[in-house]
Formats: C-alpha cells, sequence, structure tokens
C-alpha cells in the first residue's frame, strides 16, 4: 500500500514541476537557434541601415548640385556652377565654390568661397514654418552698369505653381563679401570689401 505524501513533500513535488515548466517556457530564449536568429537579424538591419545612408549619400553628393544648378538656372535664366556637397546631416548641407558666371550679354559675376544652409524641421509639425538660414562665404560680386542705367539684367522666371506646403522663414547672412561696382564712364570698378549681409525673408 502507498502512503500518501506528505504536505513538505507535496510542496517540494509542486516546486520542483513550477522550476521544469520555467526552465521549459524559457529554455528558447538561450537555444542556439533563437541567438543565431537575433545575431542574423540584427546584422540584417545594420546591413540596411548602412546600404540606406551610403545610398542616401551617394545621391546627395552626386545628384543634389545639378539639381539645385538645374533649378536656379531655370529661375535666372544664366548658367549656374554649384559646388561639391562638402558635408550634410538631417539639418543642414554645406556646399564648396561655387559661382554665377559672366555671359557674352551680361558681365555681372559672382563667385562665392562657401555655402552653408541650416534648417530646423521641428517647426513645421507644430506651424508648418521651415526656419532656413543660408550663410554665403566669402562671395565676390562684380556689376557693371548697361547703357540704359541699369545695374540687374537678370531676367527672373517667375512661374506660379501654387502655393508651398510650409512657408520658409529664409534668413540670408553674407560674410566677408566683396562688391566691385562699374558704373558707366568707368575704367576702374569701385570697391567695397569686408561687407556683412544679415536679411530674413518670409
Amino acid at each position: 500500500m502507498t502512503s500518501p505524501n506528505t504536505p513538505d513533500e507535496a510542496d517540494s513535488q509542486e516546486s520542483q514541476n513550477q522550476t521544469q515548466n520555467q526552465n521549459g517556457e524559457g529554455s528558447w530564449f538561450r537555444s542556439p537557434w533563437f541567438r543565431n536568429t537575433l545575431f542574423a537579424t540584427g546584422i540584417a538591419l545594420v546591413g540596411m541601415g548602412t546600404l540606406g545612408y551610403f545610398a542616401t549619400d551617394f545621391w546627395i553628393r552626386r545628384e543634389l548640385p545639378s539639381l539645385v544648378e538645374n533649378q536656379l538656372g531655370n529661375f535666372l535664366n544664366r548658367k549656374v556652377d554649384i559646388g561639391e556637397v562638402q558635408s550634410w546631416s538631417l539639418t543642414g548641407i554645406s556646399f564648396s565654390s561655387s559661382s554665377l558666371p559672366g555671359t557674352a550679354n551680361d558681365p555681372n559675376k559672382v563667385s562665392i568661397a562657401a555655402v552653408n544652409v541650416n534648417f530646423n524641421p521641428i517647426p513645421v509639425v507644430f506651424s508648418r514654418t521651415l526656419p532656413i538660414d543660408i550663410t554665403v562665404v566669402k562671395p565676390e560680386v562684380y556689376v557693371e552698369q548697361g547703357k540704359q542705367g541699369e545695374w540687374s539684367r537678370f531676367d527672373i522666371s517667375l512661374e506660379e505653381d501654387g502655393e508651398l506646403p510650409v512657408k520658409l522663414d529664409t534668413t540670408l547672412r553674407v560674410r566677408d563679401g566683396k562688391v566691385s561696382l562699374l558704373p558707366r564712364g568707368y575704367k576702374t570698378p569701385l570697391r567695397v570689401k569686408s561687407m556683412v549681409l544679415l536679411t530674413t525673408m518670409m
């Protein structure tokens, strides 16, 4: 005849069963299959993120300058040379030396050592306003007065493409600028050095 288990033996048996159940439930966390799967998933995510970054970096450095050139060229109806992308981030981008060359009909020209563009996307979420800060570094501007007394010969194209989805709050800064003005009848340009300009456009 088998004697019934005592209370102490029953508690011990129940504790062992719970421990075995817990070990069985959590054993897959420590299994080689789970560790290998987790490792492979991590490698895949890192690889996808790295590939996405390099693809974005390639497009920005290879395609963005020409895109900006075309847009500005269409706006000004003039050839524009935009320099290479020196650096970029989620809040800004820097271009190397850029220029607006003179033409046979318009000798006015601009050369720029660098252009830094910074923007803050956070206000777009709350007020649909995108603050943009553009710094033009060491620009050299040459302007000749035309036969009719005009200083600018730009044929700017203003096309009505509708309103932008966000409002642009643009600040333009000019650092260490130089301007050469040649009035009609003069042979030597009038030069203005160390020009610093700060203007805001909405």
